[in-house]
């Protein structure tokens, strides 16, 4: 039996849905914007060097590096919005607002770019630490010291921002149910 509920917000969670995924989208943009400013040498690297293309332009890379972050924005902002979607209508039984729950979404961004960061800067420290490492993909090509940990940067920040995002949905997720339990017993 299933049971009858006092409001189903449902365009409250249609838009909570697409407001994660936009979310997400714009952090995977502007953390691939300043991604692509840092270390053109990284993507340069991952895109193009494997297929032995070696003619490339600055410009033209640095627009694909930014579409490839707002790709990569919304197959994780489907994936991980879906799941904060079904949690927040999971512990609220379909009865909390939109306003409500999407501050969690800003939350749950912040604390993304956070790990994005502190995953950029664990990579230059790795790599003024471990000065080797990872030294045989950039001994061959004279990269300067710079480009390596401007290498090391990009290359953690992303680790940082993949192991960022699921942190930050858990976050996301015991905040709501921290908060929303309060607002229950305020209710009731």
């Amino acid at each position: 039996m299933i049971p009858i509920l006092k409001r189903l917000h449902a365009f409250d969670y249609f838009c909570l849905f697409i407001c994660g995924v936009v979310l997400a989208i714009i952090c995977g943009g502007v953390m691939n914007v300043v991604n692509g400013v840092v270390s053109p040498v990284y993507f340069w690297w991952v895109f193009f060097y494997p297929s032995g293309y070696s003619n490339w332009i600055h410009n033209g890379l640095y627009f694909h590096t930014i579409r490839e972050g707002l790709r990569e924005g919304m197959l994780f902002g489907m994936l991980m919005s879906a799941v904060f979607t079904v949690f927040v209508v999971w512990v609220s039984k379909a009865s909390s607002e939109f306003l409500f729950s999407v501050k969690y979404l800003f939350k749950i961004a912040n604390i993304a770019f956070l790990c994005w960061f502190i995953g950029g800067v664990a990579g230059i420290l790795i790599g003024i630490i471990f000065h080797n490492f990872l030294s045989y993909i950039v001994t061959d090509w004279g990269w300067s010291q710079f480009d390596r940990y401007a290498y090391f940067w990009v290359t953690f920040s992303i680790w940082g921002v993949y192991l960022g995002n699921i942190v930050a949905l858990i976050l996301g997720c015991v905040w709501f149910l921290r908060d929303w339990k309060a607002k229950a017993k305020i209710i009731s």
